[in-house]
């Protein structure tokens, strides 16, 4: 019966950050064949080739240890050698960092009777995924003040919409008290997508332009992440207080026209902007 040899995950993905995940790499060999050496290797996509960063002994023949290039793993990792009754060697992750996003190898050296030494591996590829966050002042607007009905607004949504997948935004408009949300679907600019400084992830700007009406008293504006869950709420959100529209005097230059004992004005309602309101996930 030829040696085989499978390395496979305990999880699809890796979460970026304080979280576990496993490297498993089982194999199968004769009674008359001999475990010499089993070694993990990693190629990154700026690496030309494999290079090793574990080893491993069967039946604790010498200590699982890290070669230089797996430096980075110490202090975050757990090396488990396999046995000759269970072939499994693990590496065991308790924290998740961008760099470990890579092509993994599993290489068993064995000695055969008869044949020499042989090597036998076995790749996968370990991805790398993190979940969005919204940066404080994620949602701004401008003007900011004194709106008037008619006036155009645009509102600037900012946020870490994370990786593997990237997340994108959805707006919604809630009027007069309404529960559920008015999708906002035109107005809609992108501004930018940019790697986050010190990290794998990307920061989404996104604006929208609105023309007030007075229908939008009390309105709110809500910018949401859309990476898994793809609802009002999605993976976070962010949404302003309400826009209140107080009534006040127009101007002369915009006043109908009037009898002599009308008043000169005519009263227009303009829009205040209250603030912002941040949340949580949801």
């Amino acid at each position: 019966m030829p040696a085989t040899i499978t390395l496979g995950k305990s999880a699809e993905k890796g979460q970026l950050g304080n979280n576990s995940l496993s490297l498993v790499c089982d194999y199968s060999i004769s009674a008359s064949e001999i475990v010499l050496i089993i070694e993990l290797k990693r190629k990154r996509s700026y690496d030309s080739s494999f290079t090793s960063i574990v080893s491993f002994y069967e039946d604790n023949k010498s200590n699982a240890t890290y070669f230089l290039n797996g430096s980075d793993l110490v202090g975050r990792t757990v090396l488990t050698n396999p046995t000759s009754v269970n072939r499994r060697a693990t590496l065991q992750f308790s924290s998740i960092q961008c760099t470990d996003e890579a092509d993994y190898r599993c290489e068993l050296l064995y000695a055969a009777s008869g044949q020499g030494n042989i090597i036998i591996n076995s790749d996968t590829r370990l991805v790398v995924t993190a979940t969005p966050i919204f940066w404080d002042q994620a949602l701004l607007y401008t003007p900011s003040n004194n709106l008037a009905e008619n006036q155009n607004v645009t509102f600037t949504c900012i946020g870490n919409v994370g990786r593997e997948p990237q997340g994108t935004f959805s707006w919604y408009k809630y009027v007069q008290g309404q529960a559920s949300g008015i999708p906002i679907t035109n107005g809609i600019q992108p501004v930018s997508l940019t790697t986050v400084a010190g990290s794998c992830t990307y920061e989404r700007t996104e604006n929208i332009s609105l023309t007030l009406t007075k229908e939008d008293n009390q309105m709110v504006i809500r910018c949401t992440i859309q990476q898994v869950t793809m609802t009002e709420a999605g993976d976070g959100n962010i949404h302003t207080d309400r826009i209140i529209m107080d009534p006040v005097e127009w101007n002369s230059a915009n006043r109908l026209p009037t009898s002599s004992n009308q008043s000169n004005y005519q009263s227009y309602r303009k829009v205040h902007m209250c603030g912002i309101h941040r949340m949580g996930w949801t």
